[in-house]
């Protein structure tokens, strides 16, 4: 992926507009994109980019990339909901209030996170067919990332 794009879906890019959370002060990660993407690229690849995502591999990409310096829960997570959109749910700064508000909790950790996952995936929503009408269809691809435009508070 070239550099621009990399520091776009990175949050910190020129064009970013702080969607999932904004990453300007995340010199570390920043750096990582821009650097040595492999490094997150390594873990990042093991998540499908289609069908069912385990716990397992969840945990495991987590706890990976959580032990790079610089990442924290909001880096790995936005990573995430980049990546499978469908599946995953950008954890941040900006949502924190509103999670807690809506979900009673707020995931602080890879553990916490898969648990909260759970929740999310268990509603019916998530388990409702791919829609026929194309619109509908681009939605649905995206279904639990959106939240973050119902969560995030600037």
């Amino acid at each position: 992926m070239p550099e621009d794009e990399r520091k776009l879906v990175a949050g910190w890019g020129r064009d970013t507009t702080g969607y999932f959370g904004r990453m300007q002060g995340a010199g570390y990660f920043k750096q990582l994109t821009t650097d040595s993407p492999k490094q997150l690229g390594r873990f990042l690849d093991a998540v499908p980019v289609r069908g069912r995502v385990s716990h397992d591999v969840v945990e495991a990409y987590l706890d990976g990339v959580l032990a790079l310096r610089g990442v924290g829960l909001g880096a790995a997570t936005r990573l995430l909901a980049m990546k499978r959109p469908d599946v995953f749910l950008s954890v941040n700064n900006a949502n924190r209030r509103r999670l807690w508000q809506v979900f009673g909790t707020v995931p602080t950790s890879a553990t916490t996170y898969v648990k909260f996952l759970d929740t999310l995936w268990s509603f019916p929503w998530f388990a409702a067919s791919r829609p026929l009408v194309p619109v509908e269809a681009r939605v649905w691809r995206c279904r639990i990332a959106l939240l973050d435009t119902l969560l995030y508070e600037l």
